[in-house]
């Protein structure tokens, strides 16, 4: 048996859990001051030999790699929330259309 008004409801509130995140996500990572985005197209200032200053551009470019692919996740997941909700809706008002 379909019980699409616990799918609503367990929906909704990953929904608004998953939302939050994305705009937290989005304001550590393209906010006004400080954000980790401003520090992905520079490289380290490390004043070593060639080696070291390639560890840290490559932990640097880590870095901004995992927030940019968390910032994705949360907007998937987001949108894939969203839609289980419409769903789960039309499965509970008989509409498939």
């Amino acid at each position: 048996q379909l019980l699409p008004g616990i799918v609503v409801l367990g929906s909704f509130i990953l929904f608004v859990l998953f939302l939050t995140g994305l705009i937290e996500t989005s304001i550590q990572l393209y906010g006004p001051s400080g954000a980790v985005n401003s520090y992905c197209g520079s490289r380290p200032n490390v004043q070593v030999i060639d080696s070291q200053q390639t560890a840290a551009w490559l932990a640097n470019q880590g870095l901004c790699t995992d927030w940019r692919a968390a910032f994705a996740f949360e907007i998937v997941g987001t949108v894939f929330l969203l839609w289980m909700m419409v769903m789960a809706y039309q499965v509970n008002r008989d509409d498939f259309e």
